[in-house]
Protein backbone atom coordinates (compact mmCIF):
# COMPACT_ATOMS: atom_id res chain seq x y z
CA UNK A 1 0.00 0.00 0.00
CA UNK A 2 1.61 3.50 -0.59
CA UNK A 3 2.23 5.75 1.89
CA UNK A 4 -0.17 9.18 2.37
CA UNK A 5 2.12 12.14 1.65
CA UNK A 6 1.48 15.63 1.61
CA UNK A 7 2.98 19.04 0.31
CA UNK A 8 6.51 19.37 1.87
CA UNK A 9 5.89 16.13 3.81
CA UNK A 10 8.62 15.63 6.06
CA UNK A 11 10.62 12.13 5.59
CA UNK A 12 12.72 11.03 8.63
CA UNK A 13 15.83 9.41 7.81
CA UNK A 14 18.35 7.00 10.34
CA UNK A 15 21.57 7.71 10.01
CA UNK A 16 23.74 4.50 10.77
CA UNK A 17 23.75 1.78 8.11
CA UNK A 18 20.80 3.13 6.81
CA UNK A 19 21.75 6.31 4.68
CA UNK A 20 25.42 6.15 5.97
CA UNK A 21 27.34 3.13 5.87
CA UNK A 22 28.73 2.71 9.34
CA UNK A 23 30.74 -0.46 8.77
CA UNK A 24 32.38 1.11 6.00
CA UNK A 25 33.49 4.02 7.78
CA UNK A 26 34.84 2.06 10.88
CA UNK A 27 37.07 -0.29 8.34
CA UNK A 28 38.54 3.22 6.58
CA UNK A 29 38.89 4.99 10.20
CA UNK A 30 41.25 1.90 11.57
CA UNK A 31 42.85 2.21 8.07
CA UNK A 32 43.66 5.55 8.03
CA UNK A 33 44.83 5.13 11.76
CA UNK A 34 47.09 1.77 10.88
CA UNK A 35 48.56 4.28 7.87
CA UNK A 36 49.19 7.33 10.07
CA UNK A 37 51.08 5.16 12.95
CA UNK A 38 52.65 2.73 10.95
CA UNK A 39 50.67 0.24 12.56
CA UNK A 40 48.56 -2.74 10.87
CA UNK A 41 45.27 -2.53 10.38
CA UNK A 42 44.44 -5.86 13.19
CA UNK A 43 46.69 -3.58 15.22
CA UNK A 44 44.20 -1.26 15.43
CA UNK A 45 41.33 -3.32 14.88
CA UNK A 46 42.36 -5.01 18.30
CA UNK A 47 42.33 -1.50 20.13
CA UNK A 48 39.25 -0.52 18.57
CA UNK A 49 37.35 -3.25 19.94
CA UNK A 50 39.17 -3.31 23.56
CA UNK A 51 37.71 0.47 23.71
CA UNK A 52 34.01 -0.73 22.61
CA UNK A 53 34.09 -3.46 25.17
CA UNK A 54 34.76 -0.24 27.49
CA UNK A 55 31.74 1.38 26.76
CA UNK A 56 28.18 0.42 28.28
CA UNK A 57 26.08 1.05 24.68
CA UNK A 58 28.00 1.17 21.15
CA UNK A 59 26.37 4.31 20.69
CA UNK A 60 28.60 5.98 23.18
CA UNK A 61 31.09 5.52 20.66
CA UNK A 62 33.04 8.81 20.40
CA UNK A 63 35.73 8.86 17.80
CA UNK A 64 37.92 11.65 19.89
CA UNK A 65 37.54 9.53 23.14
CA UNK A 66 38.84 6.94 21.07
CA UNK A 67 41.73 8.36 19.69
CA UNK A 68 42.95 9.86 23.45
CA UNK A 69 42.28 5.86 24.24
CA UNK A 70 44.76 5.35 21.33
CA UNK A 71 47.34 7.83 22.28
CA UNK A 72 47.14 6.72 26.52
CA UNK A 73 47.66 2.87 25.10
CA UNK A 74 50.54 3.34 22.41
CA UNK A 75 52.15 6.22 24.08
CA UNK A 76 51.82 5.85 27.74
CA UNK A 77 53.28 8.75 30.21
CA UNK A 78 54.53 8.44 33.49
CA UNK A 79 52.34 11.18 34.83
CA UNK A 80 48.47 10.96 33.42
CA UNK A 81 46.68 14.39 33.91
CA UNK A 82 43.45 16.53 32.29
CA UNK A 83 45.91 18.53 30.32
CA UNK A 84 46.17 16.90 26.49
CA UNK A 85 49.60 19.10 25.79
CA UNK A 86 51.03 17.73 28.79
CA UNK A 87 49.51 13.52 27.46
CA UNK A 88 50.10 14.64 23.53
CA UNK A 89 53.38 16.95 23.53
CA UNK A 90 53.89 15.55 20.26
CA UNK A 91 50.12 17.03 18.94
CA UNK A 92 49.72 13.63 17.51
CA UNK A 93 46.21 13.65 18.52
CA UNK A 94 45.07 16.72 16.40
CA UNK A 95 47.09 15.59 13.38
CA UNK A 96 45.86 12.35 13.61
CA UNK A 97 42.00 13.78 13.56
CA UNK A 98 43.10 15.60 10.08
CA UNK A 99 44.47 13.03 8.99
CA UNK A 100 41.40 10.66 9.30
CA UNK A 101 39.17 13.34 8.16
CA UNK A 102 41.17 14.03 5.04
CA UNK A 103 41.42 10.02 4.44
CA UNK A 104 37.58 9.67 4.98
CA UNK A 105 37.19 12.59 2.82
CA UNK A 106 38.40 10.58 -0.57
CA UNK A 107 35.74 7.99 0.11
CA UNK A 108 33.18 8.38 -1.94
CA UNK A 109 30.48 5.86 -0.81
CA UNK A 110 29.95 6.56 2.76
CA UNK A 111 26.98 7.52 1.98
CA UNK A 112 25.26 4.69 0.43
CA UNK A 113 24.76 5.42 -3.22
CA UNK A 114 21.23 5.06 -3.42
CA UNK A 115 21.21 7.25 -0.21
CA UNK A 116 22.62 10.12 -2.18
CA UNK A 117 19.86 9.56 -5.08
CA UNK A 118 16.59 9.46 -3.70
CA UNK A 119 18.56 12.28 -0.86
CA UNK A 120 18.69 14.60 -3.86
CA UNK A 121 15.30 13.56 -5.93
CA UNK A 122 13.26 14.27 -2.68
CA UNK A 123 14.47 17.67 -2.47
CA UNK A 124 13.78 18.27 -5.38
CA UNK A 125 10.07 17.15 -4.89
CA UNK A 126 9.85 19.81 -2.25
CA UNK A 127 10.20 16.88 0.70
CA UNK A 128 11.50 18.13 3.75
CA UNK A 129 14.59 16.12 5.42
CA UNK A 130 15.17 15.19 8.58
CA UNK A 131 17.73 12.65 9.96
CA UNK A 132 17.29 10.67 13.12
CA UNK A 133 20.07 9.40 14.40
CA UNK A 134 21.58 8.06 18.21
CA UNK A 135 24.77 8.33 19.72
CA UNK A 136 27.82 10.42 20.82
CA UNK A 137 26.44 14.27 19.60
CA UNK A 138 29.64 15.31 18.47
CA UNK A 139 30.23 12.32 16.75
CA UNK A 140 27.07 11.54 14.85
CA UNK A 141 27.12 15.81 13.63
CA UNK A 142 31.01 14.46 12.05
CA UNK A 143 29.00 11.90 10.08
CA UNK A 144 26.22 14.13 9.10
CA UNK A 145 28.65 16.99 7.60
CA UNK A 146 29.40 14.45 4.89
CA UNK A 147 25.74 14.68 3.69
CA UNK A 148 26.72 18.81 4.26
CA UNK A 149 28.80 17.87 1.30
CA UNK A 150 26.23 16.99 -1.13
CA UNK A 151 23.72 19.53 -0.16
CA UNK A 152 21.42 17.10 1.85
CA UNK A 153 21.75 18.12 4.85
CA UNK A 154 18.65 19.90 6.30
CA UNK A 155 17.62 18.97 10.30
CA UNK A 156 18.60 17.01 12.46
CA UNK A 157 17.74 14.75 15.74
CA UNK A 158 20.70 13.93 17.91
CA UNK A 159 20.63 11.68 20.71
CA UNK A 160 21.51 9.04 23.42
CA UNK A 161 18.01 7.60 22.52
CA UNK A 162 16.28 8.02 19.97
CA UNK A 163 13.29 6.84 20.94
CA UNK A 164 13.40 9.28 24.24
CA UNK A 165 10.06 11.22 24.75
CA UNK A 166 11.45 14.39 23.97
CA UNK A 167 12.69 13.37 20.68
CA UNK A 168 9.73 11.68 19.21
CA UNK A 169 7.48 14.83 20.36
CA UNK A 170 10.01 16.20 17.56
CA UNK A 171 9.04 14.22 14.59
CA UNK A 172 6.31 16.44 12.72
CA UNK A 173 2.44 14.84 12.52
CA UNK A 174 2.02 11.94 9.37
CA UNK A 175 6.01 11.85 8.58
CA UNK A 176 7.38 9.01 6.98
CA UNK A 177 10.17 7.23 9.45
CA UNK A 178 12.64 5.36 7.57
CA UNK A 179 14.69 2.89 9.77
CA UNK A 180 17.22 -0.17 9.38
CA UNK A 181 16.29 -1.23 12.80
CA UNK A 182 12.52 -3.24 12.77
CA UNK A 183 12.62 -2.93 16.51
CA UNK A 184 12.79 0.45 16.56
CA UNK A 185 10.12 0.99 14.50
CA UNK A 186 7.73 -0.88 16.29
CA UNK A 187 8.20 0.50 19.63
CA UNK A 188 8.05 3.92 17.78
CA UNK A 189 5.05 2.75 16.38
CA UNK A 190 3.26 1.92 19.73
CA UNK A 191 4.34 5.81 20.94
CA UNK A 192 3.19 7.45 17.73
CA UNK A 193 0.50 6.07 15.52
CA UNK A 194 0.27 8.89 13.20
CA UNK A 195 3.60 8.23 11.86
CA UNK A 196 4.38 5.91 8.76
CA UNK A 197 7.23 3.89 9.53
CA UNK A 198 9.16 2.22 6.97
CA UNK A 199 11.74 -0.59 7.37
CA UNK A 200 14.84 -0.72 4.97
CA UNK A 201 15.80 -4.50 5.51
CA UNK A 202 19.01 -4.11 3.29
CA UNK A 203 20.21 -7.46 5.53
CA UNK A 204 17.29 -10.38 4.61
CA UNK A 205 15.16 -9.08 2.10
CA UNK A 206 12.32 -11.12 2.55
CA UNK A 207 10.25 -9.16 4.99
CA UNK A 208 9.04 -12.40 7.14
CA UNK A 209 8.64 -10.48 10.39
CA UNK A 210 7.64 -7.10 9.45
CA UNK A 211 3.86 -6.22 10.74
CA UNK A 212 1.52 -5.34 8.26
CA UNK A 213 1.41 -1.28 9.64
CA UNK A 214 4.94 -1.68 8.85
CA UNK A 215 6.17 -0.81 4.98
CA UNK A 216 9.15 -3.02 4.36
CA UNK A 217 11.35 -2.19 1.64
CA UNK A 218 15.58 -4.04 0.20
CA UNK A 219 16.51 -0.35 -1.07
CA UNK A 220 16.00 3.35 -0.59
CA UNK A 221 15.28 3.57 -4.24
CA UNK A 222 11.97 2.04 -3.37
CA UNK A 223 11.24 4.37 -1.11
CA UNK A 224 10.47 6.61 -4.36
CA UNK A 225 7.77 4.18 -5.13
CA UNK A 226 5.71 3.77 -1.90
CA UNK A 227 5.50 7.69 -2.00
CA UNK A 228 3.78 7.47 -5.07
CA UNK A 229 6.26 10.45 -7.01
CA UNK A 230 6.35 8.16 -10.14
Amino acid sequence: MPISTEQNQHIVLDVDRTTFNTDLYLREIIRSIACFLSQSDEAIEAKLEDYCHSLTDSTQFSLDDFIDYLINNLFPKTVKTNDLEENDPNGIKQDLLYFIQSWLIEEPKLIFPDALVILKELRQLGFRIIFWSQGETTHQEWKLSFFQRDGSHELALIAPDKLANDVIECIPPGAVVVDDKLPVLEQLATIRSDLQPVWLDRLNGDGQNCPSHIHHITDLNQLMTLLEVY
